[in-house]
């Protein structure tokens, strides 16, 4: 489990991780990024009133949408879950948003 509590860009280690938002935060899906294959997975967490939102760079496609944005955002007490999953180059698809 990697804990988030600030913005960055998506990285290597969080690769078949779990990304567990505990504050604000975004998490940038870059197109540089090649460490992903297609069919890896990364889990999404928002906890307890956190806002977790998953933003495609330029060139980036979320969701078939090109620069597209995935909002994950839970109740106090609460935990949001998601699946953030490669399905091509510079292509990812989220469930459970």
């Amino acid at each position: 489990m990697v804990s988030l509590r600030a913005s960055r860009n998506i990285a290597a280690g969080d690769i078949g991780n779990t990304l567990e938002c505990t504050k604000t935060a975004t998490v940038t899906l870059t197109s540089g990024f090649s460490d992903m294959q297609v069919g890896e997975t990364v889990n999404l967490e928002a906890h307890n009133g956190a806002s977790l939102t998953v933003k495609a760079a330029s060139g980036v496609s979320l969701n078939y949408k090109e620069g597209g944005t995935a909002n994950f955002k839970s109740e106090s007490g609460n935990v949001r879950f998601g699946l953030l999953r490669k399905s091509g180059d510079n292509a990812y698809i989220i469930s459970g948003q």
